[in-house]
């Protein structure tokens, strides 16, 4: 499936905001960085950051998406956020 450019961009506008509050240089924020590796979000941060982005785009993440290795990663966790919204 090819995908919708348009909810991927709403995806982007809203979920690397969240992360460049947390980041020093948010140019690193690219498709493969990973977040979880630079401290961006940790175990302890985990809840606040899925429940801003649950906020902020209207989804639901469950387990499964939050354990899904793409997870830690920009562009994995829009592809999530994308799979979530076609659905």
């Amino acid at each position: 499936m090819e995908p919708n450019v348009h909810i991927r961009n709403k995806i982007r506008t809203n979920a690397v905001p969240l992360l460049m509050k947390r980041s020093e240089d948010p140019a690193m924020l690219t498709d493969d960085f990973d977040y979880f590796a630079a401290g961006l979000v940790d175990s302890l941060s985990l809840l606040r950051f899925v429940l801003e982005l649950e906020s902020q785009l209207g989804l639901t993440l469950t387990n499964e998406d939050i354990l899904d290795p793409r997870f830690r990663t920009v562009g994995g966790l829009i592809d999530i956020l994308e799979k979530k919204h076609e659905q």
